[in-house]
């Protein structure tokens, strides 16, 4: 397959709406797409679909349309293709900058002003996005019209990423979005987004893996199909979010269901992991407030999936007991608090590329402090002969892509049930009455792909719920 890289200035994943937030998840090449809520990216994608937004919209356009004719900032009217760019450009920032007004997020947008970024073509950047985003910009940050505030953005030569720009909701834009009431109803997702992203290898700890740009075959083609008709199932769907059952301190956004496949390493069978959906945002103890055509959900998802996986890969049989429990603390008053840590540990030697020399970040409590990462590792070697060639060699990203295969066949046969089920990575969320039909196709795909059964549980939120 050929491939080229796009030749962008910057380590983040995207600065024109390719990166969704969320929990990092340290043990995989995907964990810089999924931020926090502090470190948001702009989402060139968004478009006004309700009375409101679209009411702010053209004022905001006409009020920059007045400013640039009293000041004279134009000695000739743009082209009919350059004002379309322009005003589909401003259109854009004016609804992310709304989405931050409406859900409550105060600490910025991150944006790239990089000519090389702006003008580079890319099917991961959209189109009208141009080389006159930073004048957009600075207009709509002029004091006069306090549309947004920004934070120009800078080369740092002692880090090993720029600094991106970041922008905010200015003054003005706050008070068009009380006044015309817009909820977040009134701003969607736009679909043409591509769907399917494939991501560099990272050089090291710091280091941020870069969009790759791909040519097309039909297997990549065949996974976008996929991916945008799980997308458009969902989009039609009728999901809600009961507040009373989960009292959240912001809205959600539940008409953000756009899902993207993320693969990594430069590879079609590295990840592929589904990321996006703002249920993949949501905190456990918030999933309570979900519903799926007016019911209750439960998740179902894959039991110790990762390690049985490398079982299969490896032609051997997982052992029958706990892959997680050493035999070594069995009767240790902690042992399941060491179960916790050992879990984190047999996934960070499937996804290290060489011996562990430290416990993994988070595992201080988890992990027996008179026992080193290296005696701990050795536990896991003895426990598990069958896979042990294996730990330490990377395979943790395709055994994560294997995950995927499975994650993306259950849900295209959902769909042709009729049954809504949202992902998150081995587990999905379905309404409590499918919970069965649902269990069924799980373990009936794992045996297709794996030639083994893999377990599946349930899990519940809620008062009422059991």
């Amino acid at each position: 397959m050929q491939q080229s890289e796009i030749e962008f200035t910057s380590s983040y994943p995207s600065a024109f709406g390719s990166a969704q937030q969320g929990p990092a998840l340290p043990e995989d090449d995907d964990s810089d797409w999924l931020t926090s809520e502090k470190d948001r990216f702009f989402e060139s994608w968004r478009v006004p679909v309700g009375k409101a937004a679209n009411a702010v919209v053209r004022r905001v356009l006409n009020q920059i349309q007045r400013y640039e004719e009293m000041n004279q900032l134009r000695d000739r009217k743009r082209t009919q293709v350059v004002q379309s760019n322009f005003e589909t450009t401003v259109r854009a920032i004016v609804c992310d900058m709304l989405h931050c007004v409406i859900t409550g997020h105060t600490d910025g947008v991150a944006i790239s002003r990089s000519h090389r970024q702006t003008t580079a073509k890319s099917r991961y950047k959209a189109a009208f996005i141009g080389k006159t985003l930073p004048d957009i910009l600075d207009l709509m940050a002029s004091p006069e019209l306090s549309l947004i505030t920004q934070e120009i953005g800078y080369r740092d030569p002692h880090a090993t990423r720029d600094q991106l720009t970041k922008i905010w909701p200015g003054e003005t834009l706050e008070r068009l979005a009380t006044e015309h009431d817009v909820q977040i109803g009134d701003i969607r997702f736009r679909a043409p987004a591509e769907c399917v992203i494939l991501k560099s290898t990272k050089k090291g700890f710091w280091d941020s893996s870069q969009l790759i740009d791909y040519t097309d075959t039909p297997e990549t083609k065949r996974k976008r199909l996929e991916v945008r008709q799980i997308n458009e199932w969902l989009s039609g769907a009728q999901i809600e979010f009961d507040y009373k059952r989960a009292p959240v301190e912001q809205p959600v956004d539940i008409y953000d269901r756009h899902l993207r496949r993320i693969f990594t390493r430069r590879s079609f069978t590295s990840g592929g992991r589904l990321f996006g959906g703002f249920w993949q945002r949501l905190k456990r103890e918030h999933r309570t407030g979900l519903l799926i055509q007016g019911e209750r959900v439960c998740e179902l998802d894959y039991g110790q999936i990762a390690p049985r996986l490398l079982y299969s890969y490896a032609g051997r049989k997982p052992p029958e007991a706990d892959i997680y429990t050493l035999p070594e603390f069995a009767n240790d008053p902690k042992k399941e608090m060491w179960r916790k840590g050992i879990k984190s540990l047999m996934n960070a030697v499937t996804f290290m590329e060489k011996p562990i020399t430290r416990k993994p970040k988070g595992t201080k409590d988890s992990l027996p402090a008179d026992h080193s990462a290296e005696e701990l590792v050795g536990m896991l070697r003895r426990l598990h002969p069958g896979i042990a060639p294996y730990f330490e060699t990377g395979i943790g990203h395709h055994l994560q892509f294997l995950e995927s295969q499975i994650l993306v066949e259950v849900l295209m046969l959902a769909r042709t049930r009729g049954i809504i089920a949202l992902p998150i990575h081995d587990a999905v969320i379905i309404p409590s009455s499918r919970t069965e039909e649902v269990k069924e196709i799980m373990l009936s795909v794992s045996e297709k792909q794996t030639g083994l059964i893999v377990p599946v549980s349930k899990k519940e939120w809620g008062i009422g719920l059991h």
